[in-house]
């Protein structure tokens, strides 16, 4: 990503190479960070600058008035206004100025400090504390995560799992096969651990707190014989499935007090009418207090009632990937499992989301990444959402989603979904756990391997290869490679 910053000092003639030398080096040591700087010549010039261009951050000379008589800090502060964050640069921090400083440290653009000692090419400063503060200033404005430590060229890695069901399968060697799932992906990609793990939905067989308890403690297993962060960690990414949703939670607003018919005093029934509408989102309150423990998952509709639990994950679009997930498996049902529908408003507000992404990144948007529990595309009635229609325009849209991932199916699938102006890579990840009598017949347990080649941060290919469980032995069962078009989307 390229982020512009205007250089305010009044001696930038002499501290250009400084100031050079502080953006080679953040562009050198930071993930996808492209730092340009524009310097002001003239205080004149600044505020059309600014209206001619968007600023990610500025670097202001606290003592202006040395070759700029009568511009002082104040001034250049007022010229930028308030939503630029500032870095505030000195090569003496005295009292020259300490009204106007303090008067500037009181806006809350300001938010940083610099000494030019750090900056200077021929001073004896600490250069990375610098970097450290100015590029820690940019990611908070920008809300980026800067913490994976990827090269411009090295892939983003993706494993994709689903379904391990926790509650409803043998548990007994649950961590032993993890270990070994754990084992096989960390040598399949040369030691490299995943950059990210997408699981798409049913960690838990009925969604009830004990369930979410086993699965929260074997995915922490699972991390960490993976390398990982520990939990919670924006680098998983969850979106919920079926078994997700709490029954008995959804089947409680039928309760009603009615007489007894033998003692004749109250008691509580299960009547054929909702008596409690509004208790209906409680079937989500067991997933969404589990989903705190795993995942810093930025919801765009936290309302416990609103069932579409929408979420967008834009933090690491300076890597070359945004995110998207939603629940498929809505509105909660008192009578039974949950339907399997998407809400279009849901969909139009992530729309919403990427569309500003994409066009923030101008001529290298992301890949858009879509997570699912069922699939919305190409699948039979029972696999696929009720509302494929919905998905369709949603698909067609600006921001184009390159790479869907969902499971349900207890199947492995890679395929490639093409309709006009639609183009899709659809990933299928079977369950981890379940044996042969859950499952379609001949199908295997296993996971997805998603490989996503990069130039210069941008994402150029997929290579996608699905695993299974043959015998006692993790085999590749099936891969393909799929190149990125200029348009955001895959060709075979």
């Amino acid at each position: 990503m390229k982020h512009f910053i205007v250089v305010i000092d009044d001696q930038v003639g002499e501290r250009k190479p400084g100031y050079k030398r502080l953006a080679e080096i953040i562009n050198e040591l930071v993930p996808g960070f492209e730092i340009q700087l524009d310097y002001v010549e003239e205080p004149n010039q600044l505020l059309l600058m600014t209206k001619q261009k968007h600023y990610t951050a500025a670097i202001v000379d606290a003592v202006l008035d040395g070759n700029w008589p009568g511009y002082t800090i104040t001034k250049a502060l007022h010229d930028l206004g308030d939503e630029i964050p500032i870095a505030l640069l000195s090569g003496i921090w005295d009292l020259t100025n300490a009204e106007q400083i303090d008067e500037a440290w009181k806006k809350p653009n300001c938010r940083t400090f610099l000494h030019w000692r750090d900056i200077d090419p021929k001073g004896n400063g600490q250069i990375d504390y610098a970097v450290r503060a100015f590029v820690s200033m940019i990611a908070d404005q920008e809300k980026l995560d800067i913490h994976i430590k990827l090269g411009p060229g090295d892939p983003v890695r993706i494993l994709h799992i689903s379904d391990v069901q926790t509650g409803g399968c043998d548990e007994k060697t649950l961590k032993l096969e993890a270990g070994r799932c754990a084992d096989y992906i960390l040598q399949h990609w040369g030691e490299c651990p995943p950059t990210f793990v997408a699981f798409t939905g049913d960690v838990s067989e009925h969604g009830n707190p004990a369930q979410y308890s086993s699965a929260h403690e074997w995915i922490a297993y699972f991390f960490a014989r993976l390398g990982l962060n520990s939990l919670p960690t924006r680098t998983l990414l969850y979106v919920p499935g079926n078994h997700d949703v709490n029954l008995c939670l959804a089947a409680a607003t039928r309760i009603q007090l009615a007489p007894d018919k033998k003692t004749g005093k109250l008691a509580m029934t299960l009547g054929d009418k909702i008596q409690q509408p509004d208790l209906l989102g409680s079937a989500y309150a067991p997933f969404l207090n589990f989903l705190k423990k795993i995942t810093d998952c930025p919801l765009l509709s936290p309302i416990i009632n609103d069932h579409s639990l929408t979420w967008v994950e834009s933090r690491f679009r300076h890597l070359g990937v945004v995110f998207y997930g939603v629940n498929t498996a809505q509105p909660a049902s008192p009578f039974g499992i949950p339907r399997r529908q998407v809400n279009p408003d849901a969909l139009a507000m992530i729309g919403v989301e990427l569309g500003k992404i994409v066009t923030a990144c101008g001529d290298m948007p992301p890949l858009v990444i879509g997570l699912g529990h069922h699939c919305p595309v190409s699948a039979s009635a029972d696999s696929s959402v009720e509302n494929p229609e919905d998905f369709d325009k949603f698909f067609r849209g600006r921001a184009k989603t390159g790479l869907f991932l969902h499971g349900h199916t207890h199947e492995h699938d890679l395929s490639y979904v093409s309709s006009g102006d639609l183009r899709i890579v659809r990933s299928c990840a079977t369950t981890l756990t379940k044996k042969e009598t859950a499952r379609p017949k001949d199908s295997l347990r296993g996971f997805n391997l998603l490989e996503l080649g990069r130039e210069d941060h941008y994402v150029k290919s997929l290579n996608a290869c699905s695993f299974g469980w043959v015998g006692n032995d993790i085999k590749e069962l099936k891969k393909n490679t799929w190149i990125r078009k200029d348009d955001g989307m895959f060709r075979e």
